[in-house]
């Protein structure tokens, strides 16, 4: 956090401003995302983000103006490492205002691999197509009501209804949740790839985390062991990733 003093309506005034995104709570984070979508005005865009009255913006000298545009500089580079959503669950509204969808849990504890793979072949179509609705089906596949899942396991499990849910996502969550989530999984892969650098790759060019082409690399997981399918498709992702990366750099330096 910063301190940003200056002096206003005759009285000094001082307020603790965010300089990286782990230091944001939810709220901070949504004002943030629109501020990157050039969605946020100046003076509700420092209420929402440091607590500073909106009608302070009119009376503030230019230096602390200039400050509290160089404050903001980290918010378009994305990256920072995240092991947890900033936003950890959907506000809800329309037919289903009453229910709750959560996202995985800190270090993706209780995350499949195949909701994973799901949530990030989504990530990757939208990085190359830039349709939006690439962004609702990633928000769709990581948020999930309790007992919903990409895999049965048992009778209390429902298969998440992923183009319903889109649908819902598109209509009634706002913009700057659903892309928040988006830069969200931006943060968690920058955090993955410092911990599996052999599975989870930056681009050449632009240093950002790639998104993973994982049918060959599920194929290659699973190999012959073609009767346990589910049962990779059910692994906690953490454990499947320790493998997965294990097993690239064996061989990379059997090469």
């Amino acid at each position: 956090m910063r301190e940003l003093k200056f002096k206003a309506k005759g009285k000094e005034h001082a307020y603790q401003v965010p300089v990286h995104y782990s230091e944001m709570n939810e709220h901070q984070f949504r004002a943030a995302i629109l501020k990157m979508m050039n969605f946020a005005e100046r003076g509700t865009f420092w209420e929402s983000f440091a607590g500073i009255p909106p009608h302070f913006s009119g009376s503030l000298p230019a230096w602390v103006l200039f400050e509290m545009d160089k404050i903001l500089e980290f918010i378009p580079k994305l990256d920072e490492s995240l092991d947890y959503f900033i936003i950890p669950r959907l506000p809800m509204v329309g037919t289903l205002r009453r229910s709750s969808f959560y996202a995985p849990a800190k270090m993706l504890a209780g995350m499949s691999l195949q909701q994973f793979m799901a949530a990030d072949n989504f990530f990757g179509f939208y990085t190359v197509t830039q349709r939006e609705t690439f962004i609702d089906r990633l928000v769709a596949s990581l948020y999930l009501m309790p007992h919903e899942t990409f895999v049965i396991e048992d009778k209390k499990d429902r298969l998440v209804p992923l183009e319903k849910r889109e649908a819902y996502i598109h209509k009634h969550v706002p913009v700057e949740v659903r892309f928040g989530v988006f830069v969200n999984w931006i943060f968690i892969k920058n955090w993955l790839t410092s911990l599996y650098p052999h599975l989870f790759q930056r681009g050449e060019n632009d240093g950002k985390p790639k998104a993973s082409d994982w049918l060959p690399l599920f194929d290659s997981f699973v190999g012959d062991n073609i009767p346990f399918i589910k049962e990779y498709q059910r692994m906690p992702c953490m454990d499947a990733f320790r493998i997965i990366d294990g097993k690239i750099k064996q061989q990379n330096e059997r090469k």
